[in-house]
């Protein structure tokens, strides 16, 4: 689990209930202790009082999508999650060449939006906008929840919801404001598609 303590431990936690030997310690580079597989929180949590959790410490990696697509391109599955706003994005598990990657997201988000300027000055950190607070813990502990629920399904573990894609073609959407969840398919980009 790599990202913010607070998050990676409830990430931590939900997998173990299922099962799965997981850690938030380690290399500050994911990829140097050759991980069976990495989960990138990007979302900061909320601690006692309201107050942030933690910050990252100055060894900590820079999460973001790129980080994401390396891991993919060096063997190592992964999942990415992070924040836009008070959205909360959680990315298909990627186990394999051929799964959908972060970038094949953002490009499949760009071409969805009639506002595509607006979202890539978001990404190129651009957009000026007020910081969301951090997650509550019942929020954090929802994320972790879906987060091991994926990831257990693209191991083989039977979905929780049939109705829904596959997980490692479905992106979800967080809003802590509502607590709704919705999924939306996501298919990678041809490599004949420009981007």
């Amino acid at each position: 689990m790599v990202g913010d303590p607070a998050t990676a431990a409830a990430v931590a936690r939900a997998l173990r209930a299922l099962g799965a030997g997981a850690r938030t310690d380690g290399s500050a580079d994911p990829a140097a202790d050759r991980p069976s597989a990495v989960v990138l929180c990007a979302v900061p949590a909320e601690g006692p009082a309201g107050a942030p959790a933690s910050a990252p410490g100055k060894d900590a990696p820079r999460i973001d999508h790129e980080l994401a697509d390396r891991l993919l391109e060096l063997g190592i599955p992964r999942q990415y999650c992070h924040r836009e706003g008070w959205t909360v994005w959680i990315e298909p598990p990627a186990l394999a060449a051929g799964d959908v990657t972060a970038a094949h997201v953002r490009a499949r988000r760009l071409a969805a939006t009639p506002a595509h300027r607006e979202l890539a000055a978001h990404w190129r950190g651009a957009a000026v906008e007020e910081p969301a607070p951090p997650l509550t813990v019942d929020h954090r502990d929802l994320l972790a929840s879906l987060l091991a629920a994926d990831l257990a399904e693209a191991c083989g573990a039977p979905p929780a919801d049939p109705g829904l894609p596959p997980a490692r073609r479905r992106l979800r959407r967080l809003d802590p404001v509502t607590g709704t969840v919705t999924a939306h398919a996501v298919l990678p980009v041809p490599a004949v598609a420009p981007f």
